[in-house]
């Protein structure tokens, strides 16, 4: 029992003290059951948030990954195109040919040439063949097409070697730019001992 059980005055005061923690108390439980509620709706608000910002992420990381896989297709198909390119038989077209050929008749000096590619190589012979023809047609004197074996390996492109270096060398730019007709790049090399020859 709380204190002033048998007190006449603490009898007629507890009542109006334990109705008024009463209305407090339900004040209070109005007040927590407010909160909690705003609680519980900011909580679902933080939750609806991650779960977005998660999506976003994902949708980034799935739009960078497309992109790779999209960059990663579209190298296969230039790689596979190049391959392509590359193993069709190589020529040079009629206007080039012309090109080249106009070239070839102002070019000077003019001297002999010797056309030489791998041996075995039937594209290669073929694309020599036409260059030989070309040459004669501008007005440059050829020993026609052989073929021979290479130590260390096939060789990749074409060369130019002069007999006398110093007296071509004003003449590099202008057969190194003329090289690109024929698909690939000429190389001049400096060969005191032997004849002119371009080699595939």
């Amino acid at each position: 029992m709380l204190p002033g059980w048998d007190s006449l005055e603490a009898t007629s005061a507890y009542p109006r003290w334990l109705t008024y923690a009463g209305f407090a108390a339900l004040f209070l439980l109005g007040v927590f059951e407010v909160l909690g509620h705003v609680y519980s709706v900011h909580e679902t608000t933080l939750r609806g948030a991650a779960v977005k910002a998660d999506a976003k992420e994902q949708a980034e990381k799935n739009a960078q990954e497309k992109a790779a896989e999209q960059e990663r297709t579209a190298k296969a198909e230039r790689d596979l195109l190049e391959l392509k390119k590359r193993q069709e038989p190589r020529q040079i077209g009629r206007i080039d040919g012309e090109k080249l050929i106009a070239a070839l008749k102002t070019a000077q000096p003019k001297g002999s040439i010797d056309l030489t590619c791998v041996l075995g190589d039937g594209e290669g012979a073929t694309f020599a063949e036409q260059l030989d023809k070309i040459l004669k047609a501008g007005e440059w004197t050829t020993t026609g097409v052989s073929q021979a074996v290479y130590s260390g390996g096939n060789p990749v492109g074409g060369e130019l070697p002069f007999a006398q270096p110093q007296r071509h060398r004003h003449m590099r730019g202008h057969y190194s730019k003329r090289s690109h007709w024929l698909d690939f790049h000429c190389r001049l090399l400096r060969t005191h001992n032997s004849p002119p020859t371009t080699r595939r």
